[in-house]
């Protein structure tokens, strides 16, 4: 099971942009499960997944019922290219269920992530038989944890420079960190309790839902 807790005030819902992402709700087994369309990743992730490296997206979901979260829970994927192979490793986690693709050209895996289906979320005897709710995504891109970024922010603190003042009057001016922008923007990210940040960020939230009117498919 994913251990996953996102500790989000609503000044923290309300200081974020919902974006143009489209969420459809759908049932299986007992289960509520999402189909997420339009996530605008950035436009160097597809150059960031052909690095080599291990590109993280944190998918979090929360149902919130009558303004509060009932359930909290969230998917994981995991994409590396195989520069020894040429492809593209996918590795897909939802609860215990774990899910490998293999795809052959960043389009493909870009394909799959515009219209990225995740099953088996919520169990349906979690969710109020009358009441409506709605699901609010959280997309994290390589999330970092909190802890971590205290001590890149101690070390970017501790390794900040100073130069003499061109002018000659004997002033000194610090000198700007290109990535300090980026920090700050991460930083705020968890201002109010939030444990986890990352550079980009996406939340979209559904419609009002109930669970009458979620589609139900065969398993």
């Amino acid at each position: 099971m994913i251990a996953y807790t996102l500790k989000l005030s609503m000044l923290i819902l309300l200081s974020f942009p919902v974006f143009a992402s489209e969420i459809q709700a759908f049932a299986r087994s007992g289960k509520i499960g999402i189909v997420v369309d339009k996530l605008s990743f950035p436009e160097s992730f597809s150059k960031d997944m052909a690095s080599g490296l291990t590109n993280k997206i944190l998918i979090g979901v929360e149902a919130i019922v009558e303004d509060k979260a009932a359930v909290q829970t969230a998917a994981v994927v995991l994409i590396k290219y195989d520069l020894w192979n040429e492809n593209y490793k996918l590795t897909f986690i939802v609860g215990e269920s774990t899910t490998k693709k293999t795809f052959k050209a960043v389009k493909e895996v870009s394909a799959f992530l515009s219209h990225l289906r995740v099953p088996d979320l919520i169990m349906i005897k979690d969710l109020p038989k009358e009441k409506g709710f709605i699901l609010k995504i959280s997309v994290f891109l390589n999330p970092i944890e909190k802890e971590r970024m205290d001590k890149i922010r101690s070390w970017v603190a501790q390794n900040s420079a100073s130069i003499p003042d061109p002018s000659g009057l004997g002033s000194v001016k610090p000198i700007a960190h290109r990535s300090s922008s980026l920090f700050n923007k991460i930083f705020d990210q968890y201002a109010a309790d939030s444990d986890l940040a990352s550079a980009w960020r996406e939340v979209a939230i559904s419609k009002p839902l109930r669970l009458a009117d979620v589609v139900h498919e065969k398993e």
